[in-house]
């Protein structure tokens, strides 16, 4: 390989997050030809993300000696010394960078860091602009421009910097939190020199930000106040409305789209969202109407598309359900292309086929079932996935081969995105492929823990409470599809029964202010370790008489391996569960308990209970 291909792959595996590599191949570069100074660099990069600043200003220091022409060399020294607290050096070098290349943003951003740092607010401030008139969308130069400028005492122009900050990055929940003291300061100032009108729109975008970190209670509450001011602002009554949505208040929801839609009856979003307020009551064909008139709106609405899919989906119309879903893709803000052909549903006898995971955890272990049906049609099977799923794939008989996301793939001949599969092989709600276990959990795993379990003379069940969060804080519907730990009480009180956490992470705070007398079973800390992620849970799902989670990727392995379970629903679940139904065509070893109404976990538990005497007994 020569050095210029070299240097160019140990960057991509830099930027890829791949640091160890990356170093060792620059460490062979600069062995071979130590006056690359694009190793140097990458060295210097490497080391500071380690914390090991020393090291990054030598390396840094080297690649300047070598090529003192590049700005960004400049440019992550001064970043490097900034972060040391030495401030006349960062000062120094990141102004040789400007000197270099006077459009290098991220050069002026780093400089009014350090002017900052050094009380020089006028000059900081001038830095800061600089770097938002090169990039617009610079959202953390506005979030510092947004802050030095509430310093200044510039009410408005903060508010814009920081409104700018979240228009480019909308899940920058910091900045979201910086807004919300300002617009309410700058909300009552309008109301009180006599401007109702500017002070409702000004309460409303404090809504919103209430809204972005989930504070859904105060946000309805600020929406209410502004309308009370002016009750012709349409966008603050469909804002509100979201928030009712979000918060269960669906009916409540619908009243305040219709209000928007009163005041403005081309109101887009109004529509689209009553549209998901009315599937969510179960109000299917409403709703459909409601997409329906979105799309006559603007035809290629995104989130339009994307919920009528899953109102599809939801409620058996797969012919109509899996070609809109393709929409997921532009909903999801991301492309789904990889650079081979993509598998449309010609014939595969003979060939290699990526098979790429996609969405959570929990999709992928549904969905890789699939990989039978393609196999079965003459593929060899290969699946891209996540780096928890990579040790349990490869128990899946269909499978022939497992890599990690964004490992290369080893010669295949086509690709296909996992939740397209169902579409391209037209899956109909009465012809889902629901053989099941299709997942074999590791034997020696499964008797290890059978001989531990058996020393419990009881009903043992299997719980997890607390779905994964998701990584956008806006609406984390995780929120809903998890429920309390402390819930499940009229369970624990029963005494033929133990309940054995299967819950990893997330949510295991709950364990510790149970009420007295809840006895739950801890497995211990070994779970998921040596075996790899999901083997000792996917065996321990084989050791019990039953399974009591939450629509979470245990929901999905249990019904997987065919383990016995119950699965808690919200009141408006995911689409895959489908609506009015008891079972799943999913998972036959699924029955699935939904909330009577929203919020409404000690209605499902005390039905559940019931049933658990019952079941017991009868056992």
């Amino acid at each position: 390989m020569s050095t210029i291909t070299a240097i160019d792959e140990a960057r991509q595996q830099y930027h890829k997050g791949n640091h160890e590599a990356a170093e060792r191949m620059c460490r062979d570069i600069v062995a071979a030809a130590p006056e690359n100074h694009g190793a140097h660099h990458i060295l210097g990069l490497i080391a500071f993300k380690n914390g090991d600043a020393n090291s990054a200003i030598a390396s840094l220091q080297e690649a300047i000696t070598l090529d003192e022409t590049n700005p960004l060399y400049h440019n992550h020294l001064g970043a490097t010394y900034g972060a040391l607290k030495q401030f006349d050096q960062a000062r120094q070098s990141l102004e040789t960078a400007i000197s270099l290349d006077a459009d290098l943003a991220e050069a002026q951003f780093n400089l009014g860091n350090v002017l900052r740092a050094l009380k020089q607010n006028d000059a900081a401030a001038e830095a800061f602009s600089r770097a938002v008139e090169i990039d617009e969308k610079y959202h953390e130069a506005h979030f510092n421009l947004g802050n030095l400028r509430l310093e200044q005492g510039q009410l408005v122009d903060a508010i814009g910097h920081l409104e700018r900050a979240v228009e480019a990055k909308p899940d920058y929940g910091k900045a979201h939190r910086k807004l919300i003291r300002p617009l309410q300061d700058y909300a009552e100032q309008l109301v009180h020199i006599g401007d109702p009108s500017a002070g409702a729109r000004t309460y409303g975008r404090l809504g919103v930000a209430l809204q972005a970190i989930g504070k859904n209670e105060d946000a309805i509450k600020v929406y209410r106040h502004a309308l009370q001011l002016d009750d012709q602002q349409a966008e603050i009554h469909v804002n509100l409305g979201v928030a009712q949505k979000c918060h269960g208040e669906l009916e409540e929801s619908i009243a305040s789209f219709h209000r928007a839609i009163e005041l403005l009856p081309d109101c887009l979003s109004a529509t689209s969202n009553m549209g998901r307020s009315l599937s969510a009551l179960g109000e299917h064909e409403q709703g459909q109407a409601c997409y329906q008139r979105s799309l006559e709106l603007d035809g290629d609405h995104v989130s339009t598309h994307f919920a009528r899919a899953c109102s599809w989906l939801q409620t058996g119309d797969f012919r109509r359900g899996w070609p809109e879903y393709e929409w997921r893709w532009q909903h999801a803000g991301y492309s789904p292309d990889y650079p081979l052909p993509q598998w449309k549903g010609e014939d595969l006898n003979g060939t290699t086929l990526l098979v790429r995971t996609e969405q959570g955890l929990g999709d992928n272990i549904q969905f890789i079932r699939y990989a039978k049906l393609l196999q079965q049609r003459g593929a060899r099977v290969v699946v891209e996935c996540h780096g928890p799923l990579l040790r349990l794939f490869e128990e899946c008989t269909a499978v022939d081969a497992v890599i990690a996301r964004n490992e290369e793939a080893p010669n295949c001949d086509l690709y296909v995105n996992l939740l397209s599969v169902p579409g391209i092989l037209q899956t109909s709600i009465d012809a889902v492929p629901a053989e099941v276990p299709y997942i074999e959990p590791d034997a020696t795993l499964i008797h290890s823990w059978q001989e531990r379990l058996k020393q419990v003379d009881k009903f043992k069940i299997g719980v997890a409470w607390r779905a994964k969060p998701t990584e956008d804080g806006k609406l984390d519907v995780t929120r809903y599809r998890s429920f309390p730990l402390a819930a499940m009480a009229p369970l624990a009180a029963l005494p033929h029964v133990q309940l054995v956490n299967l819950q990893q992470r997330d949510g295991l705070e709950q364990i510790a202010s149970l009420p007295e007398g809840f006895n739950l079973l801890e497995l211990g800390p070994e779970v998921d370790g040596d075996s790899g992620a999901f083997m000792d849970t996917a065996a321990i799902l084989k050791s019990l008489d039953l399974v009591i989670c939450c629509d979470s990727a245990v929901g999905h392995l249990a019904g997987a391996v065919g383990a016995p379970t119950w699965l808690v629903l919200p009141f408006w679940p995911d689409w895959r569960w489908t609506f009015g139904r008891d079972d799943n065509a999913w998972y036959p070893g699924h029955q699935l308990f939904r909330q009577p109404k929203p919020g409404d976990w000690d209605g499902v538990f005390a039905n559940m209970a019931t049933k658990l005497s019952q079941h017991t007994k009868s056992s």
